[in-house]
C-alpha cells in the first residue's frame, strides 16, 4: 500500500513533485529548472541596484546642489542667503517625505498590475522630475514660480523613489529561497552606496569652477542635467 509522504511545510514558490518510494513528493527545484530560477534571480538583483543607484544618484547630486547654488538660483535674490539655502533643503526634505506615498500608491499598482509596471513607471518618473529641475529657469526669470516648481518636482522623485524601492524589494523576496530571503534581499541595499559614489564623481568634475559664479553660469546647468 502506497504511503503518503507529506510536503515540507516550507515550499518553495517554485515546487515541483519528485518520484521517492512509496509515491511523490514536493520539493525544491533541481536540475534545469533550479538554474534557470537563479539565472531570474540574479538578473532582478543586478537590475535592483542599478534601480537604487541610479535613484539615490539623483538623491545626492541634488544635496550637493543645494549646499552649494539651488538657494542662490531658486529663491529671490533680495532674500537672507541663509533663507534660500535653507530653503533648498527643504525641498530635499520633501523628496523624503513623499517616500511612504509612492510606497503605499505604487505597491498597490504593484499588486494590481504586476511589479514591472510599477517599477518602469516609477523611473519613468523619476527621469522625468531629475531631468525636469535641470531645465529649470531660475527666480530672476520667473519668480516665486521657480521655488514652487523645484518643490513639485521633488514632490515627484519623492514618491518615484518610495514606489520604486517597495516594489523592488518585494520582487527579491518573491523571487528569493525562503530560506534566503532576507540575505538576498539585502542586496538591493548597494545601489544606496553606488549612488553616493556615482554623484561624489559627478560632483568632482567640477572642482575646475574656480569661483562660485562660474559654478552658477554653467555648471550648475550641467551638473543638474546630468542628474
Amino acid at each position: 500500500m502506497a504511503t503518503t509522504i507529506r510536503a515540507s511545510s516550507r515550499r518553495s514558490p517554485v515546487a515541483h513533485r519528485r518520484a521517492v518510494p512509496g509515491g511523490f513528493r514536493e520539493g525544491p527545484p533541481t536540475g534545469p529548472a533550479r538554474g534557470g530560477r537563479c539565472c531570474a534571480l540574479r538578473k532582478i538583483i543586478i537590475a535592483s541596484v542599478a534601480g537604487n543607484a541610479m535613484e539615490w544618484y539623483g538623491f545626492f547630486v541634488y544635496g550637493t546642489a543645494a549646499a552649494l547654488v539651488l538657494g542662490q538660483l531658486f529663491f529671490p535674490a533680495h532674500a537672507d542667503p541663509l533663507i534660500g539655502t535653507i530653503g533648498a533643503f527643504a525641498a530635499f526634505a520633501i523628496g523624503f517625505v513623499a517616500r511612504p506615498l509612492g510606497g503605499i500608491v505604487f505597491g498597490h499598482i504593484g499588486d494590481r498590475y504586476g511589479r514591472r509596471a510599477s517599477l518602469v513607471w516609477t523611473l519613468l518618473i523619476m527621469g522625468f522630475a531629475t531631468f525636469g529641475i535641470g531645465l529649470l529657469p531660475t527666480s530672476d526669470q520667473i519668480g516665486l514660480a521657480a521655488p514652487a516648481a523645484l518643490a513639485g518636482l521633488r514632490l515627484l522623485q519623492g514618491i518615484a523613489s518610495g514606489g520604486e524601492w517597495g516594489g523592488r524589494v518585494l520582487m527579491i523576496s518573491e523571487n528569493a529561497p525562503p530560506e534566503k530571503r532576507g540575505y538576498f534581499t539585502a542586496w538591493s541595499q548597494l545601489g544606496v552606496g553606488g549612488g553616493f559614489v556615482l554623484s561624489a564623481g559627478r560632483s568632482s568634475r567640477f572642482k575646475r569652477c574656480r569661483t562660485i559664479s562660474s559654478f552658477r553660469g554653467d555648471g550648475v546647468r550641467r551638473f543638474s542635467r546630468a542628474s
